[in-house]
């Protein structure tokens, strides 16, 4: 086998990798046969190269060596206890464990119509939507981003996201901390085996997740936000708040939006910071306290919003996101 093949290979399932030892298998390259896989505990990739082995070795020694040997013509074979790696001048073995089972994702059993085309615009959805999703595990499936139909939606009790896709999929519980490498693999269809969800991409490297299991709460009725409607000046209030934030305690900022300006303040018992700005604003004095990171977040995205009792509900033409007001900081 080619060298640089092998190299490749590696390259595209080094997303399930881990630097910990925490999980057993995580920090070792899977040779099943057709497929080579990395698998973390979270997430397997997968990408078809016959090696017609089946055994597993540390990975950091092997890619090191790998890259090192002078021969483009390498080849792979398995002793009793070790994979056997000849290339040019070198031979090594690399120890394994014959005993350790691997997850069966079910992969060598998809076939090509099993695969269902996914909206182009996911990896738009997914960046969109991440932000809002809990990183508290207590919190079960508000961890993951749900995707059901033409719809992705977060939330982390404090903030309420959803984006309307350009195309539909079937419903999918994607966890928070998967999503970045997932929007770096590029999936382009997906389909499900067993407790297994499987995300391919054009280079035909499989991503594979296993979503929690159960219910969604129903979050919904939190985009039901009555009140004041106002346009924010975005860029020159992101400014305001990320000053009046460093004084601010756990980031939370007021804001009072009066005819003629609007005030951003942040103080905690070290002192305060006061930001002043003229607006064109002409309605009722409004007044809110808000966590300043998760304001500015939304307003990358939109600076018109409705400005309920308790929460701020921002309305785009693929979006909806609702933010909670703060109570006053003690």
């Amino acid at each position: 086998m080619q060298r640089q093949d092998l190299i490749q290979a590696i390259e595209y399932v080094k997303p399930g990798l881990s630097n910990t030892v925490s999980v057993e298998m995580s920090d070792n390259l899977i040779f099943t046969e057709d497929f080579i896989t990395t698998f973390n505990g979270e997430v397997a990739v997968s990408h078809p190269f016959r090696t017609g082995l089946r055994a597993g070795v540390k990975a950091d020694e092997f890619i090191k060596l790998l890259k090192k040997i002078n021969s483009e013509e390498i080849s792979l074979a398995t002793s009793e206890d070790e994979i056997i790696l000849e290339g040019g001048s070198t031979e090594a073995g690399f120890k394994f464990l014959p005993g350790v089972e691997w997850p069966d994702t079910g992969i060598g059993g998809i076939k090509d119509g099993d695969w269902k085309d996914l909206p182009k615009d996911l990896p738009d959805a997914l960046k969109f939507c991440k932000f809002s999703v809990s990183t508290d595990i207590s919190q079960g499936l508000l961890t993951c981003l749900r995707a059901e139909k033409g719809e992705m939606i977060s939330c982390d009790r404090y903030r309420l996201t959803l984006y309307r896709m350009k195309g539909r999929m079937e419903e999918t519980y994607i966890p928070g901390n998967v999503v970045d490498d997932l929007i770096k693999h590029s999936p382009t269809h997906m389909t499900k085996a067993g407790e297994w969800v499987h995300f391919i991409n054009k280079f035909g490297t499989i991503f594979t997740i296993r979503p929690l299991l159960g219910e969604y709460p129903p979050v919904k009725q939190l985009f039901d936000v009555e009140g004041e409607e106002a346009e924010l000046p975005g860029k020159p209030l992101k400014e305001m708040m990320g000053r009046a934030g460093i004084m601010a305690i756990n980031n939370t900022v007021r804001i009072v939006i009066e005819p003629g300006k609007i005030i951003c303040d942040g103080s905690n018992e070290q002192g305060w910071v006061k930001e002043t700005m003229k607006t064109d604003y002409k309605g009722r004095l409004i007044l809110f306290n808000i966590n300043s990171k998760f304001l500015t977040e939304i307003l990358e995205h939109s600076n018109k919003v409705i400005i309920g009792e308790t929460a701020l509900l921002f309305n785009g033409p693929q979006f909806q996101h609702v933010v909670c007001r703060s109570k006053d900081p003690e």
